[in-house]
């Protein structure tokens, strides 16, 4: 143990200048130590070591279990995990092969990666604009993953959406998504919100007799639903 700490010790004093509380991130890689376990190099270390001094919260949900380190680790050792593709199809596997609810996988999910784009900052790997889009692209991946799973709950429910053209044939009504301000923009920040707005093409009635509007507003409801509990 006593040369685990030296390691950690070593590595948080030359980075200390990284650090708003190198003491903080010194009690906290303690505790993580007491499992006996080091991470495998010396960069899952630092950047370990840095969200402990950034964010005791961030720290101790990473710490929690051992899938999110390892998430974690993998995404600040190849920024190109960080691309809005990979981040989707990463998301949609974890909520199908996961026995916890969507609403707690999207939230280990956005703090790990958001984690991962705090440490590539800080050290300079990641460029204000590349962290801005990176922070974008989480936003997307989460919004079009809540989208994709409200659009089928609904459907189940409620049936499939249809409006009658001016040539009164029948037609699958689709609907959008649309992503405001600093998101839409694609330069969020850490701090900021994001805004939505939908829109649907038509009035009309599901194949089960629901109303258009009832149909999307539902699935409006429920993307808000997963991305604020």
């Amino acid at each position: 143990m006593a040369e685990k700490e030296k390691i950690v010790d070593e590595i948080i004093k030359r980075y200390s200048h990284r650090m708003p509380f190198p003491e903080r991130a010194h009690s906290l890689m303690r505790l993580y130590l007491q499992r006996g376990k080091l991470p495998e190099n010396d960069w899952d270390i630092l950047a370990l070591s840095l969200i402990a001094s950034i964010s005791e919260p961030l720290f101790l949900h990473i710490y929690s279990k051992e899938d999110l380190l390892e998430d974690f680790f993998a995404l600040t050792r190849n920024k190109e995990n960080l691309s809005l593709s990979k981040m989707k199809d990463s998301l949609q596997r974890k909520i199908f092969s996961s026995s916890d609810s969507p609403q707690k996988v999207i939230n280990d999910f956005r703090l790990v990666h958001l984690s991962a784009v705090v440490v590539l900052d800080i050290l300079s790997i990641m460029n204000f604009d590349e962290a801005t889009l990176a922070l974008s692209d989480i936003a997307d991946a989460i919004v079009s993953t809540a989208v994709y799973l409200s659009e089928h709950k609904a459907m189940n429910e409620m049936g499939m959406p249809y409006h009658r053209l001016e040539s009164k044939k029948l037609v699958k009504t689709k609907f959008v998504f649309f992503a405001l301000g600093k998101w839409g923009a694609q330069e969020l920040n850490y701090s900021s919100d994001i805004d939505l707005i939908t829109f649907y093409e038509e009035d009309g009635k599901t194949d089960k007799g629901f109303f258009n509007g009832d149909y999307f507003e539902k699935i409006a409801r429920n993307v808000y639903e997963i991305l604020t509990s």
